[in-house]
């Protein structure tokens, strides 16, 4: 006796018609008669009378009915269990992300951790600037990827690669021909905008640069979002502030990204995870960014300046 002889019986006994039945299992009727016939046979004894109208059951087939339900439900719930079973042994790395960390590097890093760990099911979420920490404390992800976190004792990091603040603008600005922008230019302008996600490092670094200076640093004006950020610098509301990493990301003609002058300070985008999580995935991550993958013609990198030795791409 086989189960699709079963699921063949509970068709026509359910229909009361053979044409319904066979229409209902995507089959012809011919190959549904024999399998009934079949059925019958191994049984040794009528399920079904046939009639011109349609079918009904015997009392066999009456008995037989609900034992038959029984049975293809149990394999239902086996064939289920099956699955869950598998999906549950399936390791999944929940890995929140920071909206200061450009994607093209992640993209390239996620891409090559799926390429060599086909089996891990990878799960980003996107967190706020302030959220990188406490997502992993929390148990909510086992990996953030943020940058330049507040410390914390409790919580291991790994450095992925190094940023640095670029200038965003339009064309309109009378030094968007420049290679460079000197600092003393960026501190005249009326205005700085920057993404709230990494606006205290861009203000740390202003004051840094505006130290021994009369006029201190410009008005600095926080964007909720990277998009806000980017759609207010091409309608020239001002010029940004952005990491380095974004440039790979700009698309836009109206756009473009110079290079500051002197000394910039060093982004640190880091892997941040608990020192007692054993998850493998986290091993994983970590070996696919120690192999540096986003090495490659299409990433641009700002050249570091003299005094400040950089060994990032």
């Amino acid at each position: 006796m086989e189960l699709r002889h079963l699921r063949h019986f509970v068709a026509v006994a359910e229909e009361r018609h053979f044409g319904r039945a066979a229409a209902r299992l995507g089959i012809e009727q011919s190959p549904l008669s024999r399998s009934i016939r079949h059925l019958e046979a191994q049984l040794r004894t009528a399920l079904l009378e046939r009639r011109s109208r349609g079918s009904q059951l015997t009392q066999a087939g009456t008995v037989l009915l609900p034992q038959a339900r029984a049975i293809l439900a149990q394999v239902a719930r086996l064939k289920s269990l099956s699955v869950a079973t598998q999906a549950s042994s399936t390791p999944r790395l929940r890995i929140g992300v920071c909206d200061a960390v450009a994607t093209s590097r992640l993209s390239m890093c996620l891409s090559a951790l799926r390429e060599r760990h086909p089996d891990l099911a990878v799960e980003v979420l996107p967190l706020g600037p302030t959220e990188a920490i406490n997502a992993v404390e929390a148990g909510a992800v086992e990996v953030s990827v943020a940058l330049d976190p507040v410390a914390s004792t409790a919580i291991a990091r790994v450095h992925c690669w190094t940023e640095r603040f670029v200038v965003a603008m339009t064309n309109e600005w009378n030094f968007s021909r420049r290679t460079q922008i000197p600092v003393a230019d960026l501190l005249e302008v009326d205005e700085v905008l920057v993404a709230e996600a990494w606006a205290p490092a861009a203000e740390r670094w202003l004051h840094e640069v505006a130290a021994g200076t009369t006029g201190g640093i410009p008005p600095v004006r926080h964007l909720p979002s990277c998009l806000g950020l980017f759609t207010s610098i091409g309608m020239d509301f001002g010029i940004g502030l952005v990491p380095s990493g974004f440039e790979d990301g700009l698309d836009w003609a109206a756009v473009s990204t110079r290079a500051v002058e002197g000394r910039n300070p060093r982004l640190p985008v880091v892997l941040l995870y608990s020192d007692d999580n054993q998850h493998p995935g986290i091993a994983a991550l970590r070996s696919v960014i120690g192999t540096r993958p986003w090495r490659c013609d299409t990433m641009v990198s700002v050249a570091a300046p003299a005094e400040i030795p950089d060994h990032s791409p």
